[in-house]
């Protein structure tokens, strides 16, 4: 894990999630179809949860993140904004390549709250963009909470109206799109597990 988590987040188990709506039971046989198919030489297709806050995202990917540890699949849950900070931080120093090959070589990568940060041209383009080509084109999987819906995405990376911008943004949805299979929690209750 990078990022502040309570300790709710750090002991989440798979066997105490709750399937109490459509949306959880697909995403539960969604985690226990990717734990048993798991083949490091091979695209196993991760998920793109999306809704409102407080439904569960969080706690869904380090459920899924604990158990494929237990399996020893090396994981990666990283809240997206404690990233940004860290990379910037590191702008100049071996640390920064470090950590951008670490993202893009770990086994599963877990995103947490995209969205939440600021998009700019830099995170784009030389962080966000790089991470998911490489991960696409090397079969590595990755995992994505967020509040903004599939069809947002195209918007929050393209910054801006400028056609370039535009191409970027969709460029990057396109790769994920072959990477996540898109699920919307908001018929879930208001909880944490």
């Amino acid at each position: 894990y990078i990022g502040d988590w309570s300790s709710d987040v750090c002991s989440s188990d798979l066997k105490d999630y709750y399937v109490n709506s459509e949306s959880r039971k697909k995403i539960y046989s969604s985690m226990t179809n990717y734990i048993t198919n798991y083949n490091r030489n091979s695209l196993n297709k991760g998920l793109y949860l999306f809704g409102n806050f407080s439904v569960g995202k969080t706690y869904t990917l380090a459920c899924l993140a604990n158990e494929l540890a237990r399996n020893n699949i090396s994981c990666l849950l990283i809240y997206f904004p404690d990233l940004v900070a860290d990379l910037k931080n590191a702008i100049g120093t071996p640390r920064y390549e470090a950590l951008i090959n670490m993202l893009k070589s770990v086994d599963v990568l877990m995103l947490d709250d995209l969205g939440s940060e600021n998009m700019t041209p830099w995170l784009r383009d030389e962080v966000v963009g790089p991470i998911v080509n490489y991960r696409l084109l090397e079969g590595k999987s990755i995992f994505i909470s967020s509040n903004i819906t599939p069809g947002d995405l195209v918007n929050h990376f393209a910054i801006d109206k400028a056609p370039q911008s535009r191409i970027k943004g969709e460029r990057i949805v396109s790769r994920l799109k072959d990477l996540v299979t898109s699920i919307c929690m908001d018929d879930c209750n208001v909880i944490r597990r």
